[in-house]
């Protein structure tokens, strides 16, 4: 019988993201206040229509989310040339007596899609098509590119204000002071801890347990979350945040390898590669999740997927990818699904057999086209999709 692989996403599946969703939100609110425009703050439908396109970090809809705002604002009032940071266009903005507008947050979060591609941030793309004049309906009542490319260029700079600001909220005053040793400007709860909650069943987690110590089927976790380094590196690491595992223990799951956004920024260092070459869309985190799912290590599923990423396939007497196994992904986000497309087709050409079966798991509309696009079954939630793999397994 061929091996049955599950990578399961966090977010949105096994776990219902309030934290990161209200974090993003008051983010945003945060930063508007300073311009009087707080009743502009995107709401939970924003995030769901980010994710729609595959922009998947909060890192990057929180500036993507300010942008669309100021840009709206600079349609019924011009922006001078001079405004090239947020803080300074926020305290322009209060200094104007700006009248009531729509922003348009639908229309232009569903053309960012074109615009993402694998091997850069979702920013980063948009800010490129921008500059390149290839994005036409790009913020296009702001003429200072400056101040665009001041809030899109470097989303993952933990020394940013937009990010520092978000992990006040998303690690709580503890956590944040541990990880980046100093204290919050304020100090609250952990919004991760306060308002996630898990998705998954009682008796769901119980039988994929059972299934996995019989070895009926291997699992993964497979997440954009920011997460501790390789679990087998005994190391003082700092600047690595344990929101992936936080999620994890809400769920009863903490023995399942984890490949998140702090382990591939980790295999980066070592490879002098960036992070965005690695995570989802591109196949590398999903290579790795497929041989941590299997061997159990963490680091051995990282090293081993970036070398395949690069063509070589080593003959590791540690571990044997099976020449024919089935592939589950259960994802919210078409990013997910298109990174777990983009490893088959690599294992499918170089004499793998690997069938895939991609699960979106959302009942959000614009979420479930995009998913489809790529070839997902979609179920209502994670329970369901695990349902159905275990009627297989059973047989």
């Amino acid at each position: 019988m061929k091996p049955k692989i599950i990578l399961i996403d966090i977010d949105g599946v096994l776990v219902k993201p309030g934290g990161y969703r209200l974090a993003m939100q008051e983010t945003c609110r945060y930063f508007l206040v300073k311009g009087g425009i707080e009743r502009y703050s995107p709401d939970a439908e924003v995030y769901s229509l980010f994710e729609s396109q595959c922009v998947t970090s909060e890192w990057d809809m929180i500036p993507l989310s300010l942008l669309i705002v100021l840009d709206a604002i600079a349609s019924v009032e011009s922006f001078p040339n001079h405004l090239s940071n947020l803080s300074d266009a926020l305290d322009w903005v209060l200094s104007r007596s700006i009248p009531n507008i729509k922003i348009p947050y639908q229309e232009i979060i569903l053309d960012f899609g074109k615009y993402i591609h694998p091997g850069i941030t979702a920013a980063q793309g948009i800010l490129d098509a921008k500059l390149n004049g290839q994005g036409d309906q790009l913020f296009v009542h702001l003429d200072n590119c400056q101040l665009i490319q001041s809030l899109l260029g470097d989303t993952r700079n933990l020394s940013s204000e937009l990010i520092r600001k978000f992990q006040e909220y998303v690690l709580g005053g503890e956590i944040f002071s541990k990880f980046f040793g100093e204290n919050p400007e304020h100090w609250c709860t952990s919004y991760l801890l306060e308002h996630d909650t898990s998705n998954l069943l009682p008796e769901h987690q119980k039988t994929l347990k059972r299934f996995l110590r019989l070895r009926n089927l291997y699992a993964s976790v497979y997440t954009a979350r920011p997460s501790l380094p390789p679990r087998e590196l005994d190391e003082n690491f700092k600047n690595f945040s344990p929101e992936a595992e936080i999620a994890l223990k809400l769920c009863g799951l903490e023995e399942l390898p984890l490949i998140g956004y702090g382990k591939l920024g980790y295999l980066a260092s070592k490879t002098g590669r960036t992070i965005p070459e690695y995570i989802k869309p591109a196949p590398v985190q999903a290579l790795a999740g497929i041989a941590a799912a299997l061997t159990g290590n963490e680091w051995l599923g990282l090293q081993w997927a970036a070398r395949t990423a690069d063509g070589i396939f080593p003959d590791n007497q540690e571990f044997q990818l099976p020449k024919e196994f089935n592939l589950y992904i259960l994802e919210d986000s078409a990013a997910g699904i298109q990174g777990g497309h983009s490893a088959i087709q690599l294992l499918n050409q170089n004499g793998w057999e690997v069938e895939f079966h991609p699960m979106g798991i959302s009942k959000h509309l614009e979420k479930i086209k995009s998913l489809e696009n790529f070839g997902a079954v979609i179920y209502q939630d994670v329970n369901t999709a695990l349902s159905a793999i275990f009627e297989e397994t059973r047989v």
